[in-house]
């Protein structure tokens, strides 16, 4: 075979990997045993193959940057067409996907996060490895099972939720999100956490999962109380400030920084 000339049943790719290898064990056998000198002889020849490969390696070059150019379309191509993939295998496992490009919301907690100039995504802010529909699919399975517990109950829910609320503020004022979610954290622990407080009996619930959890009560229109006070939420001063929930009845995300559950008004009677 002439010098340069690819196999066709291997391709480029498949040359510059055999060449790789070669060169690996080549460099590796150029290291003498430890206690002991050199062999320069061994260390000639091997130098000698190792230049050789590299010299092969680079005149793979043009082949390898064509080969790239072609796999950088396919790649810029299968990532514009993964928002419409991914709400595809979204829907086909039952989950509700909101927002648009660049960022998703599944199941009205999760992001999915499109970074189209790295090309990469991210779920629940963490970076997925590859950018496939599939790898996509995988990092979201784990997270949407757990959002909901099994036998969820929007009413238990707003009951615990009112408690925690009622703690930060004494029921006498709005409240900020982040401090009745961190009081309902703190409440969900049982008497086994705060006598040993170990992380196998701590009872989480991430911000994902509360934000499925509300948006479950709103949806289902569960906003009143056992005692009759209704559930308002409020957009906050500063979006750091706040949680992006599911408003259902705009039908969309917005910010939810403060909470009140109020009493109804009754008009006096003349």
């Amino acid at each position: 075979m002439p010098k340069n000339t690819l196999p066709v049943d291997r391709g480029v790719v498949g040359e510059a990997e055999r060449i790789t290898k070669s060169l690996l064990r080549a460099l590796k056998a150029s290291g003498p045993p430890s206690d002991e000198a050199p062999d320069a002889v061994l260390l000639e020849d091997c130098l000698r193959k190792a230049a050789a490969l590299v010299e092969e390696l680079g005149g793979l070059g043009p082949a390898l940057r064509d080969k790239a150019r072609g796999a950088t379309e396919d790649a810029e191509r299968q990532f514009l067409e993964l928002e419409a993939t991914v709400r595809e295998r979204c829907g086909a496992r039952g989950w509700k996907v909101d927002g648009q490009w660049p960022t998703l919301h599944v199941e009205r907690a999760v992001t999915v996060e499109f970074d189209s100039k790295n090309r990469t995504i991210a779920v629940a802010g963490k970076r997925v490895p590859g950018s496939s529909a599939g790898a996509v699919v995988m990092a979201l399975e784990p997270i949407v099972d757990r959002l909901l517990p099994k036998g969820f109950s929007p009413k238990v829910f707003l009951e615990d939720l009112v408690a925690s609320y009622d703690a930060v503020t004494g029921g006498a004022r709005q409240a900020s999100i982040l401090e009745v979610y961190r009081e309902l954290v703190v409440r969900s622990q049982d008497s086994r956490f705060w006598r040993d407080a170990r992380s196998e009996t701590f009872r989480g619930m991430s911000a994902d999962q509360f934000r499925a959890r509300l948006a479950r009560a709103l949806e289902d229109n569960i906003l009143t109380t056992t005692d009759g006070r209704g559930l308002r939420v409020l957009p906050p001063l500063n979006a750091k400030d706040g949680m992006f929930i599911y408003q259902p009845a705009e039908s969309r995300f917005g910010f939810v920084g403060r909470i009140d559950f109020t009493r109804p008004e009754h008009p006096e009677n003349p």
